[in-house]
């Protein structure tokens, strides 16, 4: 999974009661995450999603699964995330892997540092197929 910053992307799984009571998120980039460094934050479900900070968004329930929409902030590490889940109400601390993903800058996010007002530049500079990488 690819997301930009300040873009939401859902996930939904099963085996959860009451999920807006009982479920901690938690997101971690680098090889030692930190909140001090801001390769880590941890975050529950709240009633609406927050533009500066990461977010969790109880979408749907349906019998035993949720559907849940994880919303990052404009100005997050850039990099490949873990993604776990942690359940009070399962008795278990140990959080639980929900998967990776990688987290990209977002030219389109009025927050986010790169962003490019001018639409022409951003298709030229961000979705031109062929380009030069100066490294």
């Amino acid at each position: 999974l690819v997301v930009r910053r300040g873009q939401a992307f859902n996930i939904s799984f099963s085996g959860v009661e009451q999920p807006e009571q009982n479920l901690t998120f938690i997101s971690e980039t680098g090889p030692k995450p930190s909140k001090a460094n801001k390769t880590q934050a941890t975050f529950g479900i709240s009633s609406t999603a927050s533009k500066d900070s990461w977010s969790a968004v109880l979408q749907s329930t349906s019998s035993n699964s949720v559907t849940i929409s994880i919303s990052t902030p404009p100005n997050a590490v850039i990099g490949r995330y873990k993604l776990s889940v942690q359940s009070t109400s399962s008795g278990s601390s140990a959080p639980t892997s929900l998967g990776t993903f990688v987290l990209l800058f977002n030219p389109w996010s009025s927050g986010d540092d790169v962003y490019m007002a001018n639409k022409a530049e951003c298709e030229e500079y961000v979705l031109e197929e062929f380009g030069v990488i100066f490294a």
